[in-house]
């Protein structure tokens, strides 16, 4: 099996340095509590690995976040399976990896379940420079969101960008800016469009007003909506 620098397999303990399996059921042992805790923000579970663009996607979705944690061989109901034979899947989701732009680090290793299945654990550390994407992808970016990952809108692509960034979230409010906030008065959510629509500026400059508005705390993106939606932060 060909890697590269990026992908490092880990083949568990040294049989020979570790005759009782010890270090085996250690990491077994914290691998079923970890499980025990369940999907999150910071941990999906994925049972096969024959959709590799799917598991380097999530992976993406956890760098654009807070980082985590995705476990390969795990059913969505906490069942530990464990996959054979995936070497060359595994290949794949390192090139699919190694092209995602920016970079950013994640690493992964084996858990044997027995001698033929184990786990495959990879960490995924929050980037430092966002948003990160999929080659294939060709710019749509994705975000862990509770225990979802979710497409992200112009807005929040945005957002994502300043909050890795160093400049500021300065807020001028001129005429559009208070139209603006007085859309949200209703304290109802809106769609990016509606608000394009209804207040007839220009959508690039309002990708700019509204991602400003996110970084600052006075508004929110909704998750999971059907299209990009706002609302008032009301926290």
């Amino acid at each position: 099996m060909k890697i590269s620098h990026r992908f490092r397999v880990s083949d568990g303990p040294n049989p020979n340095s570790n005759r009782n399996g010890f270090a085996e059921t250690v990491q077994l042992n914290d691998l079923r509590k970890l499980v025990r805790s369940g999907e999150s923000q910071h941990l999906e579970f994925k049972a096969k690995a024959n959709f590799p663009e799917k598991i380097a996607r999530s992976i993406c979705a956890f760098a654009n976040a807070e980082g985590g944690t995705l476990l390969l061989g795990v059913g969505d109901d906490g069942k530990l399976l464990g996959i054979k034979d995936a070497d060359e899947d595994l290949q794949v989701i390192a090139r699919l990896l190694n092209q995602a732009r920016p970079h950013f680090r994640w690493k992964f290793k084996n858990i044997p379940l027995s001698s033929a299945r184990s786990i495959v654990v990879f960490e995924v550390r929050e980037s430092n420079k966002k948003p990160v994407s999929l080659k294939i992808d060709r710019g749509t970016v994705y975000y862990r969101s509770g225990d979802s990952n979710v497409q992200a809108g112009m807005v929040m692509a945005e957002v994502l960008r300043r909050k890795s960034s160093s400049m500021g979230s300065l807020i001028t409010f001129g005429t559009d800016d208070h139209k603006l906030m007085g859309y949200f008065s209703d304290g109802k959510p809106h769609t990016f469009n509606s608000i394009v629509k209804q207040l007839k500026l220009d959508r690039v400059e309002m990708v700019d007003k509204l991602a400003g508005l996110v970084v600052s705390g006075v508004l929110r993106v909704v998750p999971g909506a059907p299209e990009e939606t706002l609302a008032l932060n009301l926290i």
